[in-house]
């Protein structure tokens, strides 16, 4: 079961983070991922977001499976370890967002280099509750 944090945790000092999730919106069968980079201050650094075929989020709901992380690894482009662990959508709200708007747009992937502004008020919500 997801964990009770109720806000996003930073990495270790010297160390970045990705956050992920993915959206299904039955009522229009479509399906999205989101993905963000941020290091341990919270600062963003990168976003990815796009559609998904429908049956690949029920394989991404299911089980990471080695084709999902590879698939992550080539969006992000980023040399990294990894480590999942489940954890509830108010801990996880940037990556949420960006995967129901890679659910509703027409792109296959967008990077998004800077927030935009919704974004950068969930940026600093986060950071604001570290403090």
């Amino acid at each position: 079961p997801p964990q009770s944090i109720p806000h996003w945790e930073p990495p270790p000092p010297n160390f970045q983070k990705i956050n992920c999730d993915a959206s299904f919106f039955r009522h229009c069968n479509r399906a999205g991922f989101g993905c963000v980079l941020r290091d341990d201050s919270g600062r963003w650094k990168l976003g990815r977001s796009g559609n998904l075929p429908i049956w690949s989020i029920f394989r991404y709901s299911a089980s990471v499976d080695n084709d999902l992380l590879h698939r992550i690894r080539d969006i992000l482009h980023w040399p990294w370890t990894i480590q999942f662990r489940l954890i509830k959508r108010e801990a996880n709200a940037i990556a949420d967002w960006l995967a129901k708007r890679g659910a509703m747009g027409d792109a296959d992937l967008i990077t998004w280099i800077e927030p935009g502004e919704y974004l950068r008020s969930l940026l600093k919500h986060d950071i604001t509750a570290l403090l």
